[in-house]
């Protein structure tokens, strides 16, 4: 699991951070590398197939009442309508991969 915080404009306009942890499915360097090459040099990327293709469960969503949110494919498609998601999330993963290379 990987911490990502998002800032999220409330229903007021102001922004608040919605911090959860995301289980990212395991992926070659290679696969990374070429993910943040393509991104840095502004290549089209179908940024919300790529969150789907890395996302495989999640801790620490919850719905309006507090409950906890269950990963299934359309919580994720649900969580992705929200503008920017896929773009952190997808951008955190990339930090969590070059941490891992950074310990190694």
């Amino acid at each position: 699991m990987w911490p990502v915080s998002v800032e999220l404009a409330d229903d007021s306009g102001e922004f608040v951070a919605f911090t959860f942890k995301v289980c990212y499915r395991r992926m070659t360097q290679e696969y990374a590398k070429d993910v943040a090459i393509k991104l840095h040099e502004g290549a089209e990327i179908d940024i919300r197939a790529k969150a789907k293709e890395l996302i495989v469960g999640w801790d620490e969503i919850k719905d309006d009442s507090g409950e906890d949110v269950k990963f299934t494919p359309k919580a994720l498609d649900e969580l992705l309508q929200i503008p920017t998601m896929a773009a952190e999330l997808v951008g955190a993963w990339i930090n969590a991969t070059a941490k891992v290379k950074e310990k190694n």
